[in-house]
């Protein structure tokens, strides 16, 4: 799988083995996804966030990176964050006159615009939220991930999770809001909810 020199920045994650993270562990009833996704890979991000039980609804975020990248068919320079749904949209609900489009320039590899986040929170302010495969941390998110330094936020590591689906694991709090990057972590080590 091409990883767009991901390998060079952080350890990754395949695709199968990020399958089987068991992120319905830690999801509310009724919970939603949001999910970082370059064009290229927007097959495999759908394909996960249904193997982790949610539906997809829709792209949520348009992230303009204001830095031109060549593609194979068009110059590139945006990346989309999809929005998954388990069960119903969580109430209550926050603002509702949010934006699609984000215009903020790219920063270090994979790092994503502050701002989305902060839409999310905007809209569902008390919703229990993490982030996986973290870059930092955030105020009102617990967050999971490699550069973020957390991996045992109500969560355990990758290697206990696998032993856990062995054994039928312990439950964990369940949150509403999820906010991952399956560019990163799709293969890379972080992006999509867990590292």
């Amino acid at each position: 799988m091409e990883t767009g020199g991901a390998v060079a920045h952080y350890p990754t994650v395949t695709l199968e083995d990020l399958k089987h993270l068991n992120v319905q562990e830690i999801a509310a009833e009724n919970a939603l996804l949001f999910m970082w996704s370059s064009s290229p890979h927007l097959d495999q991000a759908i394909e996960l966030g249904k193997a982790w039980e949610f539906e997809w609804a829709t792209v949520a975020f348009v992230w303009n990176k204001m830095r031109v990248n060549p593609g194979f068919y068009t110059m590139s320079q945006c990346e989309l964050c999809l929005v998954f749904k388990r069960g119903k949209i969580p109430r209550p609900r926050g603002a509702r006159n949010i934006r699609q489009y984000v215009e903020s320039q790219r920063e270090r590899h994979s790092a994503k615009p502050a701002e989305v986040r902060d839409r999310i929170t905007a809209m569902f302010p008390i919703q229990s939220r993490i982030e996986l495969f973290a870059r930092q941390t955030a105020d009102a998110w617990d967050c999971w991930g490699l550069d973020a330094g957390v991996f045992n936020v109500a969560w355990p590591s990758l290697e206990s999770q696998w032993m856990a689906r062995q054994s039928g694991g312990a439950r964990t709090k369940r949150r509403g809001c999820f906010y991952s990057d399956y560019e990163i972590a799709s293969w890379p080590d972080r992006a999509w909810t867990c590292p």
